[in-house]
């Protein structure tokens, strides 16, 4: 069991620290699955990951809509020991407030510090980056920040090396995000270093593919139709995207055969059941590749391609570019988008 510190700040963002009991309670879950699948008769008690909400202060924390947050354990009181610490991003409604705020956070620097020392991999992003930075803990790796922050870090932090051009950044130990969304993929980085790459890649799909947000799957554009059984297939597939998925399986669920699952998908859509399932995963890499910073192999796993190399023939065959070439297009597109 490892134990995952998650520092709460006054003015805390209430998403932020959901995300990050999200992460790690799906994370536990996960986990307990797979030794059932090996182990069915397992009673295994516990979880992978503990997390402690913790705070600097006594009592509750405030949170950025004015709801307290309670059970939180004073710094001074916790484990000694974290395998990771995580800083979620709290409110700051002017640069002069977010100076006023860093400077009564002394105590959280010197635990931060100790932790660090310790072994503990540290992750913050957005505003929290500012904390990593006011504890010294960014002078060795490269930091990234929110660009409407960037002249007031430069000012305060000048030996820190930033790179507006990626969204997380850091070199194992410290990891950076700049947005106010980078909670799950932060806490899912963790998650990586740590765990099995089944698990890695399993909570990779329900976070970013499976969970309904900006990065779930994309739905490739079909022509509407009212086949309650082919709208059931489609949601199943979605749902199958990172397994091994074959036809035989597709019209047991559909309660049909394949030659009836064939027809009624071609009749619906155009498309047979393999061309549609294939469109969904093209369509889900591609919102992969734009929306996240992960390896290539992890998004072609996380849409059912295990060989990296096929699924990379595959993508420029069906979109005229390579998954690396389509991820730098889209981000100078959205760069221009922004200035």
């Amino acid at each position: 069991m490892r134990r995952i510190a998650i520092l709460t700040l006054d003015g805390v963002f209430d998403g932020a620290v959901g995300s990050a009991l999200d992460v790690f309670g799906i994370a536990n879950e996960r986990g307990l699955a797979r030794l059932r699948d090996h182990e069915p008769d397992t009673r295994a008690k516990g979880s992978a990951w503990e997390a402690h909400l913790l705070s600097a202060s006594d009592g509750a924390v405030r949170m950025a809509s004015g709801a307290a947050l309670d059970k939180v354990i004073r710094i001074d009181m916790a484990a000694r020991n974290y395998a990771a610490v995580f800083v979620p991003a709290f409110a700051a409604s002017s640069v002069p407030v977010l100076e006023r705020q860093l400077a009564v956070l002394a105590p959280v620097c010197r635990w931060l510090r100790a932790q660090h020392e310790r072994g503990a991999v540290l992750a913050a992003h957005y505003t929290s980056v500012f904390v990593l930075a006011q504890s010294r803990l960014l002078r060795r790796t490269t930091a990234t920040v929110p660009f409407t922050l960037e002249r007031a870090f430069r000012q305060w932090f000048p030996s820190v090396r930033l790179d507006l051009s990626r969204a997380i950044v850091g070199d194992g130990a410290v990891l950076c995000g700049a947005a106010l969304s980078a909670a799950y993929p932060l806490c899912w980085r963790l998650i990586d270093r740590f765990s099995s790459a089944a698990i890695a890649q399993q909570l990779f799909h329900d976070l970013f593919f499976a969970s309904g947000g900006d990065a779930a799957v994309v739905i490739p554009s079909v022509r509407k139709h009212d086949d309650p059984m082919v709208e059931r297939v489609q949601a199943w597939l979605a749902h199958h995207l990172a397994s091994k998925v074959n036809m035989v399986d597709v019209a047991q669920f559909a309660a049909v055969s394949e030659r009836t699952l064939l027809r009624r998908f071609q009749s619906a859509l155009g498309l047979t059941p393999h061309d549609y399932l294939r469109a969904l995963r093209l369509e889900t890499a591609k919102r992969g590749l734009e929306m996240t910073r992960f390896e290539i192999d992890k998004i072609a796993r996380g849409v059912g391609y295990g060989d990296a190399a096929f699924f990379t023939e595959l993508f420029k065959r069906h979109t005229g570019t390579t998954p690396s070439a389509y991820r730098r297009l889209r981000r100078e597109r959205r760069r221009k988008a922004d200035q």
